[in-house]
């Protein structure tokens, strides 16, 4: 994708999808998972995510430059403390390929990007009650229908 504006259109769609039986059934296979830490891992948390999610496009040029530096980038977990917004929605110029940083697979993974949204712990007595959305406090409206 070269074109900085199609990450709107992007960003819509996957809004869309998360609306799908499809993106619905896949969430509910790794919902205990996320339960057990008190996390919620719903298709309406994330499109909640998205619609707040500050958009970010990063150019073909740079993407090479990223791609170069991987190879003398230590093996390390990084943990990102303080992202560029709360919610974001990253789009890559081009694929990216990926080294696996797990020795067992021998695997590079290509991808065209990334979203992100901070992870709301919910009480037990929410998760017994079936009550784990969060309502964010300041409703933006999308300027594109969903």
């Amino acid at each position: 994708m070269t074109d900085p504006l199609e990450t709107l259109d992007l960003k819509r769609l996957y809004i869309e999808y998360l609306g799908s039986p499809f993106a619905r059934e896949i969430a509910a296979m790794s919902t205990e998972s996320y339960q057990k830490q008190g996390v919620d891992n719903s298709c309406e948390a994330e499109r909640d995510s998205l619609m707040h999610a500050q958009n970010f496009w990063v150019a073909p040029d740079m993407v090479s430059i990223v791609e170069a530096a991987q190879e003398t980038m230590p093996d390390e977990e990084v943990l990102l403390e303080e992202p560029p917004s709360p919610h974001g929605f990253l789009i890559l110029g081009r694929h990216f390929t990926s080294r696996c940083s797990d020795p067992e697979c021998a695997e590079d993974h290509e991808f065209c990007g990334v979203y992100w949204r901070p992870v709301h712990r919910v009480t037990r007595q929410r998760l017994r009650r079936g009550t784990t959305r969060r309502r964010p406090t300041d409703q933006l409206a999308l300027p594109y229908p969903t």
